[in-house]
């Protein structure tokens, strides 16, 4: 196998097409004895899993309409387990003819290939210090698959087949994450079972984040109580994977969280700056709030932590008074407090506190709220921030963020440069083909921007067809090289719809603070060498003079 993510996938995806011929055939044995012998469940939950993982993996690789009908197959012999009493004719026909229909995309398979699939490279290269990522699943390779997906953006990966070695692995490799799948041999919710008896002993520390071929209320349901911090369906894409971690698990040191703390109790404030800090969120601790808004711009907290009583004003007033400033309203405000009269609650909680926390607290108590009220106001923003077909970041929304990394670049003399990229006659893909197919190509560009680029570097969706590369530290002579790279290897993958083939490039012009150190005049320059690569030809890269 070769040692590039490409070469990897395409390995891993060859390997499930030759199971399938085996698959199929376990899969007619095991429901074979169901629909001839007299009612099983403890056959149904068999057949239930091996589908279940064909779902899974069939998904993760584009394979959808394997997915799909496999999918059906999986809730009828969900529903016929739940009923649990002998099959009507009217069940073995529903049953059978599912699974015929299975077994025929199955055999079909071929023709599923004929579609593209996203390839990834190793941009990002892994380092020691890396964070490492659990993937939890008893489908070894749905779990090299994805080792290979959160490899490529950066992250350390360990994978555990056994639930029986899940405790002993969170002590081992203390990871920062852990991706579980719900339903295992032993068991349709296994995964969310397992979770909540170490959250019980208090083994884990980190986020959980589910992810399953079942996208039912129930298995939602299960993974919301057992404390999960989000759910994947197995069919997710690279983008949706790294949007996911973005929220929960920022790879930049300087995303970290920040908690500030408004508490006159010094040992108090000691108290919960140790158990925030061994979650690694920085804390600042204030015991006076005269100075409060000062402390909340230098210090720009993703949590306010306030406590209910302190002299001269109330968690209630302080919550009031920030929510008073518009700046700040946006901040999440948890109260602490040991006070159990439910109506005060309420009035907490209507006057701004976006969460309360009874005194005494257990450690993981006080984690969890932070962590739950910092993941929702950033998924928030996100979806404020993000473009919602391609999942990047609005030009526009972070505007402001440009300007100080570029002012910061001018002020001590380090290159910045800016790329706006353009895809070559895409007027004429919508039109050929149709938007649908249009939106697809876009997104398959985001994400082939997002995992080409260095993490230091910003992919926006500036507007169209039309995306905008931040080149932090980077001069113009080597942000064409970067995207040269990118616009050789998009140029040879090939599109397909229906039975017709085509390829899509992309052009872009280039500009730098050497020439340009106004961020309109710099999004201009760049501009008109666009302008310029498109007249020469297309599928090419200027640079502003």
């Amino acid at each position: 196998m070769s040692n590039t993510a490409n070469d990897k996938v395409d390995a891993i995806r060859t390997e499930f097409i030759n199971s399938l011929p085996a698959r199929s055939s376990k899969i007619q044995s095991i429901a074979s004895k169901l629909l001839e012998q007299p009612w099983d469940q403890q056959r149904a939950k068999d057949l239930i899993y091996e589908v279940h993982n064909l779902r899974g993996f069939s998904g993760s690789h584009g394979l959808m309409k394997i997915n799909e009908f496999a999918g059906k197959a999986e809730d009828i012999i969900e529903a016929l387990r739940r009923k649990n009493t002998a099959l009507t004719p009217e069940d073995r026909v529903s049953l059978q003819t599912a699974l015929d229909s299975l077994n025929t995309r199955m055999s079909n398979v071929h023709e599923e290939l004929k579609h593209n699939f996203a390839k990834y490279q190793d941009p990002i290269k892994v380092m020691s210090t890396s964070p490492l990522v659990m993937i939890v699943d008893d489908d070894h390779a749905f779990c090299e698959t994805m080792a290979v997906q959160l490899e490529s953006l950066g992250y350390r990966t360990k994978y555990i087949y056994d639930l029986e070695d899940l405790e002993q692995s969170i002590h081992t490799y203390d990871p920062k994450a852990i991706f579980m799948d719900i339903i295992f041999k032993n068991g349709e919710t296994a995964g969310t079972k397992i979770i909540s008896e170490l959250r019980e002993k208090e083994e884990i520390k980190c986020p959980v984040i589910y992810m399953s071929a079942r996208d039912d209320i129930n298995a939602r349901l299960a993974a919301v109580r057992s404390g999960g911090s989000a759910f994947l369906n197995k069919s997710f894409g690279l983008s949706d994977l790294k949007n996911t971690l973005d929220v929960i698990l920022p790879l930049q040191r300087n995303s970290s969280y920040k908690v500030l703390i408004i508490d006159d109790d010094k040992s108090m404030n000691a108290y919960c700056t140790a158990i925030l800090e061994s979650a690694n969120i920085k804390v600042s601790c204030l015991e006076s709030p005269g100075n409060v808004f000062e402390y909340i711009i230098n210090f720009d907290p993703d949590v306010i932590l306030l406590d209910m009583y302190m002299p001269n004003i109330n968690g209630l007033e302080m919550a009031c008074v920030i929510r008073q400033h518009q700046a700040f309203s946006s901040i999440p405000i948890v109260i602490m407090s040991g006070e159990t009269d439910i109506n005060k609650q309420f009035i907490m909680r209507s006057v701004g506190a976006d969460d309360f926390i009874l005194k005494p607290f257990k450690p993981h108590h006080l984690i969890d709220t932070v962590l739950n009220r910092i993941q929702r106001s950033r998924q928030t923003k996100k979806m404020i921030y993000t473009d919602g077909l391609t999942g990047l970041m609005l030009f526009p929304k972070i505007k402001d963020q440009i300007l100080n990394l570029m002012d910061s670049c001018i002020r001590y003399s380090l290159d910045f440069s800016i790329a706006l990229i353009d895809l070559d006659f895409f007027k004429q893909v919508n039109d050929k083909y149709g938007h649908l197919v249009g939106d697809q190509i876009l997104r398959e560009f985001a994400d082939f921007l997002t995992t080409r680029v260095r993490r230091s570097d910003i992919v926006t969706r500036y507007g169209g067809e039309e995306f905008a590369v931040i080149f932090p530290y980077t001069s113009g002579e080597n942000a064409i090289l970067a995207l040269n790279s990118i616009r050789d290897a998009f140029a040879k993958r090939v599109q397909h719809v229906s039975d017709f083939e085509f390829q899509v490039t992309f052009s872009a012009g280039v500009a730098t603070i050497d020439q340009y150190q106004e961020l309109e005049e710099l999004l201009s320059a760049a501009d008109q060498a666009l302008y310029r690569a498109k007249e020469s030809g297309r599928n090419t890269i200027d640079l502003a003079s």
